[in-house]
């Protein structure tokens, strides 16, 4: 005889198949609705604050360069230094521009002191002009009475009542008159051309003071100066070094102000508006967020497909046998770039913008 079936008291009975398949029926049901319900939270989140990996930080930024050419001297800017509005950067030899300055400041002196003595000489000459023209009112008056002297006599000479002596005395006197205005007009007249002009030399100092301008103008430019308070990068240039005008030496970054550039999809830019609110988030510092502003939205990219608009921004389509939706790029102002030392020029960011 077989042996009855023993059953443990303590260990539960196995439920049956139909139980086994009306509970996974429930779990899966359970997972599906909650995949459809984070797939609708998903898609309206992204509607609603969509979000770009696509960013990195930006600011404004100068090349320093010198505008005088010349030997460095001195180099105070160190490659990553914090420099203030005004803090020296580079100093290009001065001495040459120091001589030119001395240069121009006595040929100054020169022509000042050529003028000083030039404007004596045509006081003296001027009183010399007055005594000629009174000299010639004098002339002119003695000609007048020998001239109505001669008028009187002439008749009376004719008529014989006048020696003929005495009217050749008249009429050499009246001839010694004439003869004295002519004189006098021409002392006159050379004493006028003897009074020294001093318009050319009023010139050339007017032109040497402007050289005196333009050399104390590059003097001052031997320095190379902050324009606004910032940070160098990028500078590996060493004393002794002769630069040129324009010539870019390293780089300035303004800090007081940081951007960070996120590329959105065309897709996404509906609702995005200049004002709009950002989250920031910068991989040299996990864990942190920043608030920022949206400043502006672009309006024009290049494309890769061989069409050229000018310098605009460009970017990349990594794929070319699908059609990709272009990239835009939008600004964003951070309100409180707090650390500085956070934000780099080109550092990855993840952006979160907050629609309206």
């Amino acid at each position: 005889m077989n042996d009855p079936v023993r059953t443990d008291p303590q260990t539960p009975a196995a439920p049956p198949a139909k139980s086994k398949k009306l509970i996974a029926r429930i779990v899966s049901l359970v997972i599906f609705i909650v995949a459809v319900v984070l797939a609708i939270f998903i898609l309206s989140n992204q509607e609603h604050y969509p979000q770009t990996t696509d960013a990195y930080v930006q600011a404004r930024y100068i090349s320093v360069s010198a505008e005088v050419p010349g030997r460095i001297t001195e180099l105070p800017a160190k490659d990553g230094l914090a420099v203030n509005r005004g803090d020296l950067l580079v100093q290009v030899d001065r001495e040459s521009y120091e001589l030119e300055l001395a240069q121009v400041e006595a040929q100054i002196a020169v022509l000042e002191a050529e003028i000083a003595e030039a404007e004596r000489q045509k006081k003296s000459s001027e009183e010399l002009v007055e005594v000629s023209r009174a000299n010639t009112e004098r002339t002119l008056a003695q000609e007048t009475l020998a001239k109505s002297t001669y008028d009187r006599m002439a008749p009376l000479a004719e008529k014989g009542f006048v020696t003929k002596e005495k009217f050749a005395a008249t009429t050499s006197e009246y001839e010694q008159a004439q003869a004295s205005v002519l004189m006098a007009r021409g002392n006159e007249i050379a004493a006028e051309l003897a009074v020294p002009s001093l318009e050319s030399l009023r010139a050339e100092l007017k032109a040497a003071r402007i050289s005196l301008k333009q050399a104390q103008v590059e003097l001052e430019r031997s320095a190379v100066t902050a324009p606004f308070s910032g940070r160098v990068v990028n500078c590996d240039i060493a004393p002794g070094m002769m630069v040129m005008p324009g010539e870019s030496l390293f780089t300035l970054v303004d800090t007081s102000e940081w951007f960070v550039i996120a590329n959105y999809r065309e897709g996404d830019l509906d609702g995005i508006e200049v004002g709009s609110k950002a989250t920031v988030r910068l991989l040299t510092l996990p864990g942190k967020t920043f608030s920022g502003e949206v400043v502006s939205i672009g309006h024009a990219v290049q494309t890769r497909d061989g069409s050229n608009f000018g310098p605009l921004p460009s970017v990349r389509n990594d794929l070319n046998w699908i059609r990709v939706a272009q990239r835009f790029p939008v600004r964003i102002r951070i309100n409180e770039p707090e650390p500085e030392s956070a934000f780099r020029i080109g550092a990855s960011s993840i952006v979160t913008i907050e629609k309206p």
